[in-house]
């Protein structure tokens, strides 16, 4: 007769177990595709070494942590000879029987299936599940399809191992106006050089509209501002759609204020080199 004591990784305490006893044997069970070798590498538990709980616990969290597997309980096994049998019970994840998309107008499956790296017979990553979605939804992005949504159907990845992108394309939008309102100092033109927005022209520019593009212009303009003196001031950036929400207009709003310039440099302090030398050294002529 032996005792098995088969424990949730989760439990923050184990049951009593042996204490200075030597693993007889380290098995792994309800693998059915992961090979038993690979789980074996990726734990500390070793045969002809003393058993210890903390490292057990350690080994089931790296193997819970393997793509491949969802749930692991492990367990000891006493057997004669002051040994232990360590076993590690594994539940294995899904694998993706097949991958379909759905409300793709623009773009066909087999184009879009080529930009995401997962494919028929992976196991189910949700990480790698939610990355494809990204990526659907920036290329999307990318070609102008500011309202571009992608998810997937958890029902029937869950239930049939389906994995069912469902695509939410929206109308192509374009940037088919950029200004400035409130430069006094600078022109547009001179502003409209400090930003990567740009307004669609046919074949040349797609004129695409990104929230974090705005952001960074805006910033761009700004950052201009306060290198040519402008300490103070703030850009602010505002936007309107047409009825269709096919076409959008993009204002930046500059609130320049006070210019600051430099009144008069002094050099104090200096023992080492004289005041003359400092200045031509940093351009006070």
């Amino acid at each position: 007769m032996f005792a098995l004591a088969l424990l949730l990784i989760s439990c923050s305490s184990l049951c009593a177990a042996p204490a200075g006893k030597l693993i007889r044997s380290v098995r792994i069970e309800g693998n059915q595709t992961v090979g038993t070798g690979y789980v074996l590498a990726h734990i500390d538990s070793k045969e002809a070494t003393e058993f210890s709980e903390t490292v057990a616990n350690e080994d089931a969290k790296r193997i819970v942590l393997l793509p491949e597997i969802v749930d692991v309980r492990w367990g000891v096994e006493e057997v004669e000879g002051n040994q232990v049998d360590v076993v590690f019970v594994l539940q294995e994840a899904a694998r993706i029987k097949s991958i379909e998309l759905a409300g793709n107008q623009k773009y066909k499956d087999a184009k879009l299936l080529k930009k995401i790296d997962i494919v028929e017979g992976d196991f189910v990553d949700m990480f790698r599940v939610n990355e494809a979605a990204r990526v659907l939804k920036e290329y999307y992005r990318g070609k102008g399809y500011y309202y571009i949504d992608v998810d997937y159907n958890r029902e029937l990845l869950e239930e049939d191992g389906r994995l069912v992108y469902v695509v939410m394309e929206g109308p192509r939008l374009k940037v088919c106006g950029i200004s400035f309102t409130g430069n006094q100092s600078f022109s547009d033109r001179k502003l409209r050089g400090k930003i990567h927005t740009k307004k669609y022209f046919p074949i040349f520019v797609k004129g695409k509209l990104e929230d974090q593009q705005l952001e960074d212009d805006r910033y761009a303009v700004a950052t201009f501002y306060h290198d040519e003196g402008f300490l103070d001031a703030r850009v602010f950036y505002d936007t309107a759609f047409n009825e269709e929400r096919t076409s959008v207009e993009v204002n930046f709003v500059v609130e320049e204020g006070t210019r600051y310039k430099i009144g008069q440099v002094r050099i104090e302090g200096n023992q080492i080199y004289d005041t003359e030398t400092l200045r031509c050294r940093t351009g006070q002529t």
